[in-house]
């Protein structure tokens, strides 16, 4: 219902949350799956700012990821 919402505000509100919720849980592979579309959702949405949010968002778990995950990621580069 959040991501249909009329009001910008709360559809950021609600990206954003998702997006902190995917960084900070403890146990995020678990939720990952049932988050991420949410997230990517936003990149379709009306409002460009809010496409842009979301699209600095997904960039930002990339590369936080990336950093959870370097050794992994060192050998296939």
């Amino acid at each position: 219902m959040f991501i249909v919402d009329r009001s910008v505000v709360t559809r950021k509100c609600f990206y954003k949350t998702i997006a902190k919720l995917l960084m900070d849980l403890p146990d995020k592979c678990d939720h990952e799956p049932r988050l991420f579309p949410y997230l990517i959702s936003g990149l379709y949405d009306q409002n460009t700012e809010i496409r842009m949010l979301s699209f600095e968002l997904i960039e930002e778990l990339g590369l936080r990821h990336e950093e959870e995950n370097e050794e992994k990621f060192r050998e296939i580069k």
